[in-house]
């Protein structure tokens, strides 16, 4: 058993009728005047215009009861009348909370009758709850100085609570009646019809979600300490629900149909980069196959490594790609993924997959790197290899990008990274159902933001939706949105010693300038951590074999500092290693800054860089790179 992998084996659209909140009994309001002329129990009068808008899930029942526990805090504010109204509303909360995990179960489980009566209930506490905090006493407290205040924030929390119960909770809970979320994912396939009837449904539960959680974030700071917590805490997951939905509602309506919706076949191309050989959109393209799905039933194909050798024909790439990154990108599909920008890359692989001589139309490309796999398998479990290898949340990035290296030979090596490939995707699709969604969502956007993951769809409309999720991993052209200075990394040292690099940046002033640009102070260092301990024991397929590299441990890389768009970069300074800086050049009207850096082991590089942002650039300036290894070696 190899030394490092020792131990570890014998350890995988069409929408449903929705109903208006009236059709469930809900009853029009009178205005605050009408109820102090009259004595009645008072409920906002904007409801009524309101009402036709439509629902969330259990989360509200979670924000329902904060909110309501907020409201015992002033139980002595104003005698014993509204004390006692505090109790009755104490009483009503502690039922929504047994309520809210009721439905959550039942969510889960599909069981139709229970879902039914628990959204009954609590959609009858939240209304009594309501009109507690509207009553006579409330109203009082309410023009109390100062402390007054306190108690309008609280009958708005009432007001909040009632109209994500009647209008968010109660419509989406019926719409998914006989729906069991646990199942949505299972047995290697998704729930396509239940997508379709939930779908329109979703889309009227964001405006609801998203106005609540606005109306929540505009309340005054609260004097009483107590208030002020709670409503702290109901901000955090009206925030977690806004956002979540926010994500669905961009991608929702074409899940159906990128999911082979009606009989539908969609082919997706499925690459994994390695970061121990650096390339700028995340890695060398190591291993690659495809999955299809057909109503939501997900196929696995056969996975194999990419050959890294030369065609006679080439892979389509434009002027500007070719002069920037060589005659490579497009005659070997080991150079595929020289080009930063995520959906040229995937042309590119979608390309070179034809001239394997594989027939079939490529309807999207999914690439991500061992960490995103890594990150995966926490929510998903993991699995043992054909070779008795145990995978997992824990040490899948490092059996990849560095210990098969130091353990296997080169023919061992391929089989492994296609087993470990093809088998933690299975395995993952086994075992998707067992995920939590907000957990699932976590895992993509973060690693997406560190163009981890990155997702292109060859329809326009569908990579219209995976870019507004932020899936793409394009490079911004945009000079509008919040800038960001890229520097993206290509071995040329024909090594897998990456796994050794860091790279950290900082951001070491800002000035203002007149036009209403911004001119920043970056410094950009690249660190070979490798020791020389280390240098002298690398295995043969580790080591530097490019002979401009001064030693085997010494990374030589090309470096691309791509200006924010809209902008302006220059290199101002360099230290350490041999640094190269060629004149700046343009991709897709982007000032891009070609340099070359040596690092030997223990050795940091540094750049110094000047960045000037558009007029018109939102936000401060952020730094873009490449995602390293230094996570899965720390």
């Amino acid at each position: 058993m190899p030394r490092h992998l020792k131990g570890q084996a014998n350890g995988g659209k069409q929408a449903s009728t929705q109903r208006r909140p009236a059709d469930y009994g809900f009853q029009p309001t009178m205005s605050r005047n009408a109820y102090e002329r009259n004595g009645y129990n008072y409920v906002p009068s904007d409801y009524a215009s309101r009402k036709g808008r439509k629902g969330h899930h259990h989360h509200v029942g979670r924000v329902i009861l904060i909110i309501v526990l907020a409201l015992v805090v002033l139980g002595g504010l104003e005698g014993f009348a509204l004390y006692r109204s505090a109790k009755a509303v104490k009483t009503d909360a502690q039922a929504v909370l047994v309520e809210s995990s009721t439905l959550k179960n039942s969510l889960k489980t599909g069981d139709t009758d229970t879902l039914r009566t628990t959204v009954a209930d609590i959609s009858a506490k939240a209304d009594a709850i309501n009109q507690e905090v509207h009553s006579p006493a409330w109203v009082v407290a309410s023009y109390v100085p100062v402390y007054g205040q306190d108690v309008k924030s609280i009958q708005t929390l009432g007001n909040v609570a009632v109209d994500l119960s009647q209008n968010a909770l109660t419509p989406f809970a019926h719409a998914a009646e006989g729906i069991q979320f646990s199942t949505l994912f299972a047995n290697g396939k998704i729930d396509v019809a239940a997508l379709q009837t939930l779908s329109s449904s979703v889309s009227d539960i964001a405006p609801v979600v998203q106005s609540s959680q606005q109306t929540i974030a505009a309340l005054p700071q609260a004097h009483i300490t107590q208030v002020a917590e709670a409503i702290e805490k109901v901000r955090s997951p009206l925030t977690s629900a806004s956002t979540a939905l926010e994500d669905v509602e961009q991608i929702i309506p074409y899940l159906p149909q990128m999911l082979g919706a009606d009989g539908q076949k969609r082919t997706y191309l499925v690459v994994g980069q390695s970061n121990a050989e650096m390339r700028s959109s995340a890695g060398f393209p190591g291993s690659w196959g495809t999955i299809t799905v057909t109503d939501g039933q997900i196929i696995m194909g056969d996975f194999t490594n990419i050959a890294s050798h030369r065609y006679d024909t080439t892979a389509t790439a434009d002027a500007e790609e070719l002069a920037l990154f060589g005659g490579g990108l497009v005659s070997n599909p080991g150079c595929a993924t020289y080009n930063p920008d995520s959906p040229s890359t995937a042309k590119l692989c979608s390309s070179f997959w034809s001239l394997e001589g594989n027939t079939e139309t490529i309807d999207g490309v999914i690439s991500f790197d061992p960490i995103f796999l890594q990150h995966l398998m926490v929510l998903t479990g993991g699995y043992t290899t054909s070779s008795g290898v145990a995978i997992d949340g824990t040490n899948l990035a490092k059996a990849v990008l560095s210990d098969a290296y130091w353990d296997l030979d080169a023919t061992e090596q391929d089989l492994f990274f296609v087993d470990v490939a093809q088998g933690a995707l299975q395995s993952m699709m086994d075992n998707m159902g067992k995920v939590g969604f907000t957990d699932l969502m976590n895992v993509v956007k973060t690693d997406s933001a560190a163009h981890r993951l990155s997702v292109w769809m060859a329809d326009t409309d569908e990579e219209s939706a995976i870019e507004a999720m932020g899936l793409s991993g394009e490079v911004s052209k945009d000079s509008s949105a919040a800038p960001e200075v890229g520097i993206y990394i290509n071995n040329t040292s024909w090594s897998k010693l990456e796994w050794y690099l860091d790279v950290t940046s900082s951001i070491d002033a800002v000035t203002a300038n007149a036009d209403g640009t911004k001119t920043y102070q970056v410094t950009v260092n690249f660190v070979n951590t490798m020791d020389y301990a280390t240098q002298d024991d690398l295995p043969d397929y580790v080591k530097a074999h490019n002979p401009l590299a001064t030693s085997t441990g010494t990374m030589l890389e090309n470096v691309y500092v791509y200006a924010p768009a809209g902008g302006s970069v220059s290199v101002t300074e360099t230290s350490g290693g041999d640094v190269g800086v060629s004149d700046s050049t343009t991709m897709t009207g982007i000032q891009v800054v070609p340099c070359t850096v040596s690092i030997s082991p223990q050795q940091t590089t540094s750049l110094k860089l000047q960045v000037t942002t558009s007029a018109a650039a939102t936000g401060d300036l952020s730094v873009r790179t490449t995602p390293t290894c230094t996570e899965a070696r720390q």
